[in-house]
Parts: structure tokens; C-alpha cells; sequence
């Protein structure tokens, strides 16, 4: 049994512009679903970088711009509010297992500290950010919030890259990380010049998809994709178990096929566990 709670978490530090706002999150018997932050003022989100989550004081997700953290959220189908808040869901509600999709909840019952900051930037109109949570306390079967319930397990990693190359032509990438289990791969080129991705594993290919392709299997999923962006979903089935497993392989690349001079990010997600974080 668990228990779903909306809380107001406590007050940031560092609110005000061109600083850099923490959030220390509560911890204990409890898991979070989702920390959103209400906006006072007007926050303009296009200047708001470098935000963290942190576990015991490491990075477990790195997003270079709220801009780009938002854009994977509305890929996956979360509500994006353009002015009144904006939100770090953890909770994978696409997913059509509820239980499959609370593994990606953040349990702190075993961890010392919970931390999310960022760099707010130039912000004229900011009055104020308030923190609150989406949480589900996981209980005993004495109805006790319990301890291995509530704690971290398995969870959600994002890690951020950049690549370049001029010219068109194709750029291979092989120093992505292979960590444990791949979720996807979200890929933002400052320009729409992606045409196919080729991913290979141990020199076999794992998916070679044109950019139109890519969008009708995506769409098809019920993700939303915005022209210009290529994403490489391992999840299209809306279940577990069909990740990318890349523990135990000796090469991981992508070669990206482009028609002009290329810049972009790429956000990885894993599924991993604090111990290999």
C-alpha cells in the first residue's frame, strides 16, 4: 500500500538573479514522484541552466538548460506550463505498469541527502521560486512507512554530452558512457540537419532509423516529437525489459547522418542503481 501526498518542501537559497538556487529536499521514509517549483514573478526559463540532481551530494542528472529538460518531459507526454512552474518528474507514467513506473520514483530512506539546483541567470522579473513535491510513501504491512519501500534502488540517471562537425557528411560518437541499461537517447542539434541515425552495439546495429522514421514510430508510441530533434527510445513499448543493456559490451556508437554543419546535446538515460552511479 501507498500513501500520495502533495507537500510544500522548504524554502530555496540562492532565489535571485543571476544566482544559483538549492533546494535541499527532505529525506527519510519517503519517495518522490516529482519536485515542481512555483514561479513568483515571471522566470525567463530560456536563462535558467546547469541544473542538478544530486544524491549524497553526486550528480544523478545533469540538464545544461531548462529549456532541454522541459523538451524531454514533453516528449514523454508531461504537461510543460510555459509561465506559472516548472517541474523534474521522476515517476514514469508512460510506462502502462504503474508498479514498472514507481521503480524510477527517488526513495531516501537509505540516502543522506536529496539536493536539485540550477543557475537561474539574468532574471528581471523574478520574485520568488516555492518547491514542492508529488510523493508516495510506501507502507508495511503494518501500515508503517517502510524502510526498503521508501528506499533509492534503481534509478534514473541523465547524463549530457555535445559534439560538433562541419559540413555534411555523417558524425560517429563512441565515447558515450556504457553504463548498465540504456532508457534513450534525446539528441538536440542547434539546427535541423539530422537526416538517420545508425546505433550500434559490439559492431551489430540496434536501430537505423531516417529522421521521418524515427517521428512515425515515436508518435506511434504516444511520444510527441518536435521537428528537428531526434530521439532513440528503447522504451517504445511503454514497459521495462526492453532497454539498451550496454554493462558487458565493448563499443557503444552512433553515426549520425547530417546535411550541414552539425552542434548539438545529447541527454542519456540509464537505468542504474547508486552503487554503479
Amino acid at each position: 500500500m501507498s500513501l500520495i501526498q502533495v507537500n510544500t518542501l522548504p524554502s530555496l537559497s540562492g532565489v535571485a538573479t543571476n544566482s544559483r538556487f538549492t533546494l535541499q529536499a527532505p529525506v527519510g521514509r519517503r519517495s518522490y514522484q516529482m519536485v515542481g517549483f512555483d514561479i513568483e514573478g515571471t522566470l525567463t526559463k530560456a536563462n535558467v541552466e546547469n541544473i542538478e540532481v544530486l544524491v549524497a551530494g553526486l550528480p544523478v542528472q545533469q540538464w545544461k538548460s531548462l529549456t532541454e529538460l522541459e523538451k524531454v518531459s514533453s516528449y514523454y507526454g508531461y504537461n510543460v506550463d510555459p509561465t506559472a512552474e516548472f517541474t523534474i518528474p521522476f515517476y514514469k507514467r508512460f510506462l502502462t505498469s504503474s508498479s514498472e513506473a514507481a521503480i524510477f520514483n527517488y526513495g531516501t530512506s537509505d540516502v543522506p541527502t536529496l539536493q536539485i539546483r540550477g543557475d537561474l541567470g539574468t532574471q528581471a522579473s523574478l520574485t520568488g521560486l516555492t518547491a514542492y513535491s508529488l510523493e508516495t510513501t510506501v507502507a508495511d504491512q503494518n501500515g508503517a512507512p517502510s524502510f526498503n519501500g521508501n528506499a533509492l534502488g534503481v534509478f534514473e540517471k541523465v547524463r549530457n554530452f555535445t559534439y560538433s562537425a562541419a559540413g555534411a557528411g555523417t558524425l560517429d560518437i563512441d565515447n558515450i558512457p556504457r553504463e548498465a541499461f540504456l532508457n534513450a537517447l534525446h539528441l538536440f542539434p542547434a539546427a535541423d540537419v539530422i537526416t538517420n541515425v545508425e546505433v550500434f552495439v559490439d559492431n551489430v546495429s540496434v536501430w537505423d532509423a531516417s529522421k521521418a522514421r524515427m517521428t512515425e514510430v515515436c508518435t506511434r508510441a504516444g511520444r510527441t516529437v518536435v521537428a528537428g530533434d531526434y530521439h532513440i527510445d528503447f522504451l517504445l513499448n511503454n514497459a521495462l525489459g526492453s532497454q539498451l543493456t550496454l554493462a558487458g559490451t565493448s563499443d557503444f556508437r552512433l553515426r549520425i547522418s547530417h546535411s550541414g554543419t552539425i552542434s548539438l546535446t545529447a541527454y542519456a538515460q540509464y537505468l542504474t542503481d547508486f552503487a554503479t552511479a
